[in-house]
């Protein structure tokens, strides 16, 4: 194999980093951890040739000015083929 390339890597961090580079439209504050879990990736100009995964926020909390949102873990699964990102996902929380 050649290029860059990653299998069976975890990362987890705090929403408040991910949040540094986001812009919400609403004076929304979130709380909790972000984990991405990368099954496979390979790298291909800008983003990837192939990759599977997901991501899930752990403690998800919303705080707006109406009140506070306890959203529970929301989980996404994450694919790239070709440089396209998909991203799937369920909702079971009311």
């Amino acid at each position: 194999m050649s290029g860059v390339y990653a299998e069976n890597v975890v990362a987890s961090l705090p929403i408040s980093n991910v949040m540094e580079y986001v812009t919400l439209p609403a004076p929304i504050t979130l709380e909790g951890r972000v984990e991405v879990a990368l099954n496979e990736f390979r790298y291909q100009a800008p983003y990837c040739s192939l990759a599977s995964g997901s991501v899930t926020w752990s403690g998800s909390r919303a705080l707006t000015p109406l009140g506070d949102l306890d959203l529970g873990p929301v989980i996404a699964q994450v694919s790239c083929a070709d440089n396209t990102i998909s991203v799937t996902g369920d909702q079971n929380s009311q």
